[in-house]
């Protein structure tokens, strides 16, 4: 038995990975194999609990969405959507503004936001250079463009897989594709009305 509480152990766990996050020395999901392993060599967790997660369905989604992502980027559709923007924007700044918004955002509804924030960092590099403007205007929104636009559908973001997966563990009926869309529309209209208001300023 450990002389320690499990909410102890818990939050050393806890602290112990959020140091080895920032140290950086070893790769984040090496770090998080090793916290799921001392969770259950303590106790507080048994083994099925331990790799539950590998099996639960939010998990298994999150998974393909970003295999689904990789193959898009890997087969050079995305290269088409820059090329596209690229073309359409010109050098036009805050046409280059409101296009990374509005692409990368509708984009985020259907792919995990994260992994539309990875592919489409390079296309953002490229416009900033043939817009003549720092990399860090269009960065920002591209970030916050992901993740008001994974709030659209229930595959947007692994937070909503998450929550319907728990939704359904306690017994509840599993959320619609669109159920939370219209709370998200408004959320990402507001964000793209804040965003547009601030460049013209």
């Amino acid at each position: 038995m450990w002389p320690l509480d499990d909410v102890t152990i818990v939050l050393l766990i806890v602290g112990f990975t959020l140091f080895m996050f920032i140290w950086e020395k070893i790769a984040i999901d090496i770090t998080s194999l090793i916290a799921m392993a001392l969770l259950m060599l303590t106790g507080v967790l048994t083994t099925k609990e331990g790799i539950a997660g590998f099996s639960n369905d939010a998990t298994v989604t999150i998974l393909f969405l970003f295999l689904l992502s990789a193959g898009l980027e890997k087969t050079g559709a995305v290269n088409l959507v820059g090329k596209a923007m690229i073309k359409y924007i010109g050098k036009n700044q805050k046409m280059a503004f409101v296009a990374v918004i509005l692409v990368c955002g509708l984009i985020s509804a259907f792919l995990n936001n994260t992994a539309v924030v990875i592919i489409f960092m390079p296309i953002v590099f490229k416009i900033a250079k043939f817009t003549n403007q720092s990399p860090s205007k269009l960065l920002m929104p591209l970030s916050f463009a992901a993740i008001m636009g994974g709030t659209l559908t229930l595959i947007g973001t692994s937070t909503n897989l998450v929550v319907n997966g728990v939704v359904v563990e306690h017994g509840y009926e599993p959320f619609g594709m669109f159920e939370v869309t219209p709370t998200g529309l408004i959320l990402f209209i507001t964000f793209f009305l804040t965003c547009i208001l601030s460049a013209l300023n």
